[in-house]
């Protein structure tokens, strides 16, 4: 009986979740976006080399620019895999918050419903 009331509102909450599907919200004020909170920014390196500089010297600091370039690569690279990471910590446990939420209210009405049931005397199927 639990599992066929289950389906009855199952179905009839998804027949209109499509066109009363509401908005998705704006974060709250205290978290305007994606925030990192674990994860560190790279500073962008200085690449400016003194134009007054020639030949072997000029050379040498252009290489030291393209190594801090490079590095500065690598660094970003690991952030954005840092807050690709967090994020998705972030959606799993908004997911698993949900679904709580979720399961907890429609546990809540089928209760309800059986209860209601219960108080019309109605005979056993």
């Amino acid at each position: 009986m639990r599992t066929r009331m289950i389906m009855l509102v199952a179905a009839a909450a998804f027949a209109g979740a499509a066109a009363a599907a509401p908005a998705i919200p704006a974060p709250p004020a205290s978290r305007p976006g994606l925030a990192a909170v674990l994860c560190v920014k790279p500073v962008e390196p200085d690449l400016r080399i003194d134009p007054a500089l020639k030949g072997l010297p000029a050379m040498r600091a252009h290489n030291a620019r393209v190594r801090a370039y490079n590095d500065h690569v690598a660094a970003t690279n690991i952030f954005l895999k840092c807050i690709a990471d967090e994020a998705t910590r972030e959606l799993d446990s908004y997911y698993l918050m949900v679904t709580v939420a979720h399961e907890a209210e429609q546990n809540a009405t089928l209760d309800r419903l059986e209860a209601l049931r219960s108080e019309l005397k109605l005979p056993p199927r």
